[in-house]
């Protein structure tokens, strides 16, 4: 229980302490707890014995992470264990535990529910009797529910019944919750629309409505009464949205009130964008209620007026401004008043997304008003950046700066929509060109004032000019999507008027300015990350296109950034991000090299010229998972013996160049990596697993590639191959079994390259130290019990080639130092090989395995080379059935004919015999026991 008070102070510190180094110290303890399946007991006791919330969230997040990690390591049992322990959990303590540890309690449940549905039917069950019990209360209690509530609250608005305000919110909650029932798979026979639709229903709504207040107004049908309060406004907005999904403009038309609907709608609508800061977060529903409805007039049939002409777009734009202004006054003061959209993507997307239909709509009405708008402020842009550097720093000035910034980068976004909202030139009227010429000369006019040097380096920390920036680039896509091309020319306007305005006499004058700008950002404002990123979007855009691409080409300020690309010229490419490119570009082109020519003159090419960069970056950025990753997923393709491309010639000594620079590579890495610390808190996979798990597919790929003579090295004294081994064998030794077996992959990289060691390099493991050979034995034990078949059968394969090893050494008669060496390990670890011979002896017998085949390899080897230990363990197996002495006889006579005409070889025809013999032996022994 100390131990318990001590976890729950930790987690205590963890999520109150102000202290950041406290948390932190605090958070290097906790994370312990989901580092190994072992811990899945102490989670449970967390569980069943602490009351402190965190202490429980704690335990409910390490649970779930575990049992992610460990789920192919758990038998179908154990997993519905804990899925059953979960849900009883849930059900006796559910009401009294925190809802944030409950929701985590809950995901457990369906994370496990959803990894188990492919093993088991017991998985699916949950989710199915989940879905009879809902169908059910839908066919036989919903409804009288949803009566309950009405009559309820009939009988508080005539006043029959007490305790109007607590009642009357309970009731419209249990009734809307009851029409927000989860009706998928109902058909529409099924689902009565009566209830909702009736007209004393919807009067009875409106009646709760007009008499009560927020927030029991707002569970009720919206109406113009009480927009006072927020909630009302928001869902009378979200209503407004869902009319036009629900009806087609055609029908409303034909509504006897709907002149004085629109009509309404429209005052509303402006008087909302007027009044934006009061629920900013609604102006999106009215935007999409707009959008839709001028997206039907084409639809619109018949001499029906649609009453649309209204100045909604306009609204919108001068609420944007006044966005700007109110968030100037504002300063920047946390909690001080409204959310800028400019600075969430997605929200400026949504709205954004809505204007091109309006815009369509009220073409010449909002380029217009956007013209009246842009030319003033961008004047007066330009009067303040011409002021002295001094002045321009002033903070009356420096906040006039940034409001016009503010106001031009919502202008340009619109502009920007406005040209996105035709699809190509050719579908557009020549006047809706004219309008996108003379949008475009405004914009395109601003570009000299914002990239002037003084300029940027006066502006380009501030956030408003990023805003800026950031537009410009959305305005640039806009244009490139319509407007360039090898069509453009032929049937544009626009070019006629940038002609004439701004001498751009075509769409390969307009590039040249596009790419100046492109190269401008990419070398004043590569510290500005969503700069860089969205402008190296629009250089890729624009060389991928098929037009584009190749007027790219014609431009002289292409051809200077392809000699120039240096982080000189452009700071954003410094070492690691280019080094990183590189990498993955190389091992893109390697992985393509499928042919023997191909490989030799990629391999020529790249060694020895570029190689000592390779070794260099794995000495200096070791701890940067970044860097390494790549690199060393290069080296595994590069010695990866794929389709036989690396055959060289008998004289060439390319496959030992090639096996030794690799071997550099995992040794100053792996070197390195062993002796540094984890951050506290830091991702053990990423930041070290990782690395690991690629040096041992590496080396697994090197060893088995057919291509180099190993006793080369040691016969001229090279200790590239000893280097490589050494190190390859304390990364293995670094990590625990249990952390091995929890992560998939870790798992067959490391068995794989065991089998191939013991398989091709016996000799080398064997001369290791005792405890050694007694980890990666124990590790191979650990391995024959996984439920991974693939992975049993390889840890079988590598104990096959140990004992076969130890069987060779002990009947030879000659001494060596290896004969030495294992005796020397069995004079300390007497138990090395009997105990690998007890785990296989007790699979064989006692469990139902799908690899038998694979488990009788080693079995052999370990019985003929320890005959003592095997008649023991079958000495005590008939013991056990003292009881039964016509058991023992038949357990007796299993035995017997398990042996049977075996030799004591270790030949193919000797090994096939006993195969057969376990076969039968297994039968036996199952009918048995």
């Amino acid at each position: 229980m100390n131990q318990l008070k001590q976890f729950e102070q930790y987690c205590a510190t963890l999520y109150t302490s102000p202290d950041a180094a406290e948390r932190s110290a605090a958070e290097a303890a906790l994370v312990q707890l989901s580092s190994t399946p072992e811990y899945l007991p102490q989670c449970q006791f967390v569980l069943d014995h602490s009351k402190y919330a965190y202490a429980q969230l704690v335990a409910a997040n390490a649970l779930k992470k575990l049992l992610v990690q460990s789920w192919n390591h758990l038998t179908p049992s154990q997993q519905l264990d804990f899925r059953n322990y979960t849900l009883s959990y849930l059900a006796q303590r559910g009401t009294s535990i925190e809802p944030f540890v409950s929701s985590n309690l809950v995901q457990i449940v369906a994370t496990v529910t959803k990894l188990g549905w492919s093993s088991g039917e017991e998985h699916k069950a949950i989710v199915q009797e989940q879905r009879k019990v809902s169908a059910s209360f839908r066919d036989t209690a919903l409804f009288q529910i949803l009566q309950i509530g009405l009559r309820t609250l009939q009988q508080l608005s005539t006043g029959a019944a007490p305790g109007r305000s607590h009642r009357g919110s309970a009731s419209l909650s249990l009734c809307l919750s009851c029409l927000g029932f989860d009706f998928i798979g109902t058909t529409l026979d099924e689902a009565s629309e009566e209830m909702g639709t009736e007209a004393a229903t919807m009067q009875l709504f409106f009646d709760i409505y007009a008499a009560s207040s927020a927030p029991i107004s707002s569970k009720a049908l919206e109406s113009q009464h009480g927009l006072t309060e927020h909630e009302n406004y928001h869902e009378l907005c979200r209503l407004l949205a869902r009319l036009k999904a629900n009806y087609q403009l055609s029908e409303l038309v034909q509504a006897d009130c709907y002149r004085e609907w629109i009509s309404m709608v429209a005052t509303f609508t402006i008087d909302s964008f007027k009044h934006w800061q009061w629920a900013a977060n609604s102006v999106y529903y009215l935007l999409s209620l707009w959008s839709r409805l001028v997206a039907s007039m084409p639809y619109l049939k018949g001499d029906v007026p649609s009453q649309l002409d209204s100045y909604v777009i306009t609204a919108f734009i001068h609420s944007r401004m006044e966005l700007v202004r109110a968030l100037q006054q504002q300063g920047g003061e946390p909690g001080g008043g409204p959310d800028d959209p400019l600075d969430n993507e997605e929200q400026l997307t949504e709205q954004l997304d809505t204007l091109p239909s309006l815009c369509r709509f009220q073409l010449q009405q909002a380029s217009s008003y956007v013209l009246s708008l842009f030319e003033p402020c961008a004047k007066l842009y330009s009067q303040l950046l011409s002021l002295p550097t001094e002045r321009a720093r002033d903070a009356d000035v420096a906040a006039r700066l940034s409001q016009c910034e503010g106001e031009l980068a919502w202008l340009v976004y619109i502009i920007g929509t406005v040209l996105g909202s035709h699809l190509t030139p050719s579908s557009n009227s020549e006047a809706q060109q004219l309008v996108d010429a003379e949008l475009t000369c405004i914009v395109l006019q601003l570009l000299s004032l914002l990239d002037a040097p003084a300029n940027v380096q006066l502006r380009r920390e501030v956030r408003s000019n990023q805003h800026l920036e950031l537009a410009l680039l959305f305005f640039m896509q806009q244009f490139r999507k319509v407007y360039v091309g090898d069509q453009a020319t032929a049937v544009s306007k626009i070019y006629a008027v940038l002609q004439e305005r701004l001498n751009l006499s075509d769409h390969l004058a307009v590039l040249a300015v596009l790419m100046n700008k492109i190269i401008a950002n990419l070398k004043r404002r590569s510290d500005c990350l969503d700069i860089t990123e969205k402008t190296l979007t629009l250089l890729a855009d624009l060389a991928g296109g098929y037009s584009s691409g190749k007027l790219l080409l014609k431009l002289e300020a292409v051809h200077l950034v392809l000699a120039n690309h240096t982080s000189a010229e452009f700071p954003f490419l410094d070492v690691c991000v280019a080094l990183v490119g590189a990498l993955r570009d190389l091992r893109g082109i390697v992985a393509a090299c499928s042919s023997r020519r191909t490989y030799t003159l990629f391999f020529e090419w790249i060694y020895p010229a570029f190689t000592p960069v390779f070794q260099r970056a794995a000495m200096t950025y070791y701890a940067m998972p970044e860097v390494t990753t790549p690199l060393l997923k290069l080296y595994a393709e590069l010695v990866y013996n794929k389709a036989q491309r690396l055959t060289f010639d008998s004289s060439s000594p390319n496959g030992i160049l090639l096996f030794r620079d690799a071997s550099a590579i995992v040794v100053a890495y792996g070197s390195r990596i062993l002796d540094h610390q984890l951050p506290a808190g830091a991702d053990p996979y990423a930041q070290r697993l990782k690395g690991i798990c690629l040096c041992m597919v590496l080396l697994t790929r090197a060893l088995s590639g057919n291509y180099v003579n190993f006793g080369v090295f040691a016969l001229y004294g090279d200790r590239a191959l000893s280097d490589c081994l050494e190190v390859i064998i304390k990364l293995c030794l670094s990590l625990p079994t249990e952390q091995i077996l929890s992560y998939t992959k870790v798992c067959k990289a490391y068995f794989t390259l065991m089998e191939l060691l013991m398989r091709n390099h016996t000799a080398t493991l064997v001369e290791l130290d005792t405890p050694v050979l007694q980890h990666i034995c124990s590790s191979l034990q650990a391995g024959l019990k996984s439920h991974e078949v693939a992975i049993s059968s390889q840890c079988a394969a590598a104990l096959e080639h140990l004992a076969a090893f130890h069987f060779a050494a002990a009947t030879d008669d000659r001494d060596s130092s290896v004969k030495a060496a294992l005796a020397a390990h069995l004079s300390r670890e007497p138990e090395l090989f009997s105990s690998q011979l007890a785990v296989l002896l007790n699979m064989i017998v006692f469990e139902d395995c799908a690899n038998q085949w694979s488990l009788s390899r080693p079995l052999l080897a370990l019985i003929l080379s320890n005959p003592s230990y095997f008649a023991s363990w079958k000495a005590s197996i008939v013991q056990q059935q003292a009881a039964s002495p016509e058991r023992q006889q038949k357990l007796t006579a299993a035995f017997e004919r398990l042996m049977a005409d075996v030799q004591n070889s270790l030949e193919a025809k000797n090994r096939d015999r006993f195969t057969q013999n376990l076969t039968v032996f297994r039968h036996d022994a199952k009918s048995l026991f």
